[in-house]
């Protein structure tokens, strides 16, 4: 990232208001009406301004390419992109060496690099960014390749656009490279996130996920397009996924393309609920589905000693 001065667009602006105080606190930044709000040059940089702890706070993100990984933890706040009459975006990319792991799987404690990287927080409200994961330069199966993850934290994803997470560039068979994905820990944690209003396509595995007890996903109006039919060897692709003990509402998406090439090795569905949380009252409705293998599947595999997945429906 270089600094501010050297590209027009690629300002922050970070409000820090603190409703008990009624104080606020506020600088310049480069586009708009925003002439007072404190200029940062990358996104982290806001974020590490916010003391840990904190709720309320708002970062808003100029139109402009904004190349690095963010992590959002211990703290609540806003990122929000500000919207531009001429159309631009602010965009979050890899960084030019690429994506590093960040943070690790809860449940299985492989390395993740998450472009947007939400941790024991919240809420985190994130709307009206792209996060695209083009020049990535993940190579191999040991590290999985995520656009925004929420771990043990909860927030609102809204009006935003998660593109090309795929490793490379290039689609494999490899388990990784998600759009969205949320997880909880197991013990005393909880995820309750919600993704509305937003957009995801050219994953390499899943383009919204929520796994593991604790999590509650809420989807509505959201668009999820996968890559059509996948060659064999590469991935099984899911639209969205809700499993291992998640819970949450499916309601009013479009999700579409999710094929894999040979159907007896493996299929993609479109919406996944496998080994959901019991009795969970989880809903799948006013969806519109298309150009999958499955449509809407629901996998209870009965092994897990938990009744995972039993009585669900959809």
């Amino acid at each position: 990232m270089q600094p501010t001065r050297s590209f027009t667009f690629s300002c922050l602006a970070l409000v820090v208001l603190i409703a008990l105080s009624g104080y606020a606190f506020s600088a310049t930044v480069a586009v708009g009406t925003c002439t007072t709000l404190v200029h940062f040059a990358t996104i982290q940089l806001a974020v590490n301004s916010v003391a840990a702890g904190s709720t309320g706070s708002i970062i808003m993100v100029c139109p402009g390419t904004y190349h690095e990984q963010v992590a959002i933890i211990a703290k609540g706040l806003t990122l929000e992109g500000i919207a531009s009459p001429a159309g631009d975006a602010a965009v979050i990319l890899p960084p030019a060496t690429g994506l590093v792991a960040n943070t690790a799987d809860v449940d299985t404690g492989k390395p993740i690099a998450a472009q947007l990287l939400v941790q024991n927080a919240g809420p985190v409200s994130i709307s009206n960014l792209t996060v695209d994961g083009t020049g990535n330069a993940i190579t191999g199966c040991s590290t999985d390749l995520q656009g925004i993850l929420f771990q043990n934290a909860s927030g609102t994803v809204k009006h935003v656009a998660v593109r090309n997470q795929v490793p490379n560039g290039i689609p494999n068979g490899c388990q990784i490279g998600e759009s969205i994905y949320v997880q909880t820990a197991a013990g005393p944690n909880s995820s309750t996130v919600t993704v509305e209003k937003s957009s995801v396509h050219n994953y390499n595995k899943n383009g919204i996920t929520g796994n593991d007890a604790g999590t509650t996903l809420t989807l509505t109006g959201n668009y999820v397009q996968g890559a059509g039919v996948v060659p064999v060897p590469g991935a099984a692709q899911d639209g969205i996924q809700l499993g291992f003990g998640a819970t949450g509402t499916i309601q009013g998406n479009t999700v579409i393309d999710n094929i894999y090439g040979d159907p007896t090795v493996a299929a993609s569905a479109n919406i996944l609920l496998y080994d959901t949380a019991e009795n969970s009252g989880i809903t799948v409705t006013s969806n519109r589905v298309g150009n999958s293998q499955l449509p809407i599947a629901l996998i209870t595999l009965g092994d897990d000693g938990a009744n995972l997945g039993d009585g669900v429906s959809a």
